[in-house]
């Protein structure tokens, strides 16, 4: 069975006038715990006997379960009040509140979080390498081929770390250091340059609200530390499900898995939305795999062949460098005293786990706060994860809050839902109900102060420009009139709009064009148009794009 029976499941548990759940309802909830019964049964079979049982497992899952139909357009990457929506284009968060119960992760002790500290030296660049405690991921950015050089007025690429913001260009004079340093995985818009000095080739860069001079390689040219940066083809989800490639102009469809996602992982699917993002530096992607009753998140490289089952779970977030992933835990559900109604969900912790799979899960912060979190955001620098936390008796999570953790503390933001971390790491931005009953966007400082609204419209999808200057949203207005908006970030969104229907928006990585899902004629499509909303057109029906980046142009 699909999710499409997920709000009304919600619906019937919460809010004032809550009419309770109808025997079709309550059919799902069995199907789903069937439906995980049936996998914990075949992986331990796997494991007591040493045999592969793929090939009998069919017949032990739900009909309805093995046949489900396509969902409904996913409505990607918010949070509404009495409804969590879990990351672009999977399955929501409330689909947590079916009272499913989840196998907790295994126990791993002593997985680093977060990355070194500034440099204190003032050179141009540490000795580059990854931070210390920080696991690395498997397959590197790909180095600036010769012939390709960096260019005024492009995006570019941080490809080595800490690279040290100055006032002006030169290692002479340690008065020119700014307390900002850029790390690996953000993107710059290359202002000026090249300058020599010092024997450093030099760029005035910018990102957000960091402005200044960098140096881009090594002396001799050896090691570049900022890379050019290009578009490659955008990953989707096709109508039956299936994970497939597209060149930005529609040519060259493909199929990206080389082998179905059970077999990157000893039990079978019951699959209802499957989805995928890239890593900053386009060597891998994320992949989703969200049922009704269960959440899978594999890595596999960008050729499709190598997958590797990392965590059960779901809103996979993968930190600038890509060695870290952060996500929403599969909890443990409480069941009422009605059942099969379920309870609502058991407090939880945002989990982390290395993107090569080398160890398992691991929380992170104050598991002491006692929340259902969600939607987790790493801070650039990776010593922090933004989120949101739902108190386990907040029916409807009508009170949700916007938390920080770190390695040492979590501390709640201010009130609200779904966080974006900010591209240059200084501006926070989430949604919050209003009385008027739709969502506001706002934006506010990590450290709680500075808070701004941005305008109201239901937000469920958000995307920065790679460089942090430009704010593409997607929202409603009402329920069948879903606008996207761009605008310069810090502006109302109202101001910005572009397009009277779209879902998922989409940055390419050069910050040029944009990618979206929105109804074309009887099915979704992925469309494709400039950053001003010149040239759009749907390139080929599908769902939940993400633009691969090419880093060395």
């Amino acid at each position: 069975m699909s999710c499409r029976w997920t709000d009304a499941i919600v619906a019937g548990l919460t809010g004032p006038d809550a009419p309770g759940i109808d025997d079709e309802a309550r059919r799902h909830l069995d199907h789903c715990a069937r439906c995980q019964a049936a996998v914990r049964r075949a992986d331990g079979l796997d494991t007591e006997l040493g045999v592969e049982l793929r090939h009998m497992r069919t017949d032990e899952l739900p009909r309805s379960v093995l046949a489900a139909p396509a969902p409904e357009p996913a409505r990607a990457g918010w949070h509404r009040p009495g409804v969590l929506i879990a990351g672009t284009a999977t399955v929501a968060v409330a689909a947590l509140l079916a009272g499913i119960a989840l196998a907790p992760p295994r126990p791993v002790s002593n997985l680093p979080f977060g990355a070194s500290g500034p440099q204190a030296s003032g050179e141009a660049s540490a000795s580059a390498g990854q931070p210390s405690g920080t696991p690395a991921p498997s397959a590197p950015p790909t180095a600036a081929p010769a012939g390709d050089p960096l260019r005024a007025g492009e995006i570019a690429a941080v490809v080595d770390e800490p690279l040290v913001v100055r006032t002006s260009p030169g290692t002479a004079d340690a008065a020119t250091i700014t307390t900002d340093r850029l790390w690996k995985g953000q993107r710059v818009r290359l202002l000026e340059g090249p300058v020599e000095a010092d024997g450093y080739p030099w760029w005035r860069v910018r990102i957000g609200e960091i402005e200044g001079w960098v140096a881009t390689e090594e002396k001799d040219g050896s090691k570049p530390w900022i890379s050019p940066l290009g578009n490659g083809d955008i990953l989707y989800a096709a109508p039956d499900l299936e994970l497939r490639l597209v060149a930005p102009d529609g040519a060259d469809d493909r199929p990206f898995l080389t082998k179905p996602l059970s077999e990157l992982r000893p039990a079978i699917s019951c699959r209802s939305t499957v989805t995928g993002t890239w890593s900053a530096d386009g060597t891998f992607a994320i992949v989703v795999d969200a049922p009704a009753c269960d959440g899978s998140i594999y890595r596999v490289d960008a050729d499709g062949r190598t997958g590797t089952h990392l965590a059960d779970g779901l809103e996979p977030a993968l930190s600038g460098d890509g060695g870290q992933m952060a996500f929403t835990p599969q909890v443990t559900f409480s069941c009422a005293t009605a059942c099969p109604v379920p309870g609502l969900p058991d407090a939880a912790d945002i989990q982390v786990v290395p993107s090569d799979g080398s160890s398992g899960p691991q929380a992170v912060g104050d598991s002491d706060q006692g929340l259902i979190p969600s939607h987790p955001t790493w801070a650039p620098d990776r010593r922090s994860v933004a989120y949101a936390g739902y108190a386990p008796d907040d029916a409807g999570g009508s009170n949700p809050g916007v938390y920080v953790t770190d390695e040492s503390e979590t501390r709640r933001v201010t009130d609200g839902f779904a966080p974006t971390w900010s591209p240059d790491g200084r501006w926070i931005v989430f949604g919050r109900p209003t009385a008027s009953g739709l969502d506001e966007l706002l934006r506010i400082h990590p450290d709680g102060s500075a808070e701004q609204a941005l305008g109201l419209g239901d937000p469920d999808s958000v995307a920065f420009s790679p460089d942090g200057e430009l704010l593409a949203v997607t929202g409603a207005v009402a329920a069948e009139h879903h606008f996207l908006s761009v605008t310069a970030f810090g502006q109302p969104i109202e101001s910005g709009r572009l397009v009277d229907e779209a879902y998922d928006v989409t940055w390419s990585p050069d910050g040029e064009r944009l990618a979206w899902s929105a109804w074309d004629g009887s099915q979704m499509a992925i469309w494709v148009a400039n950053a001003d909303g010149t040239d759009a057109r749907a390139i080929i029906p599908g769902q939940a794009p993400a633009w691969r980046p090419l880093i060395g142009g």
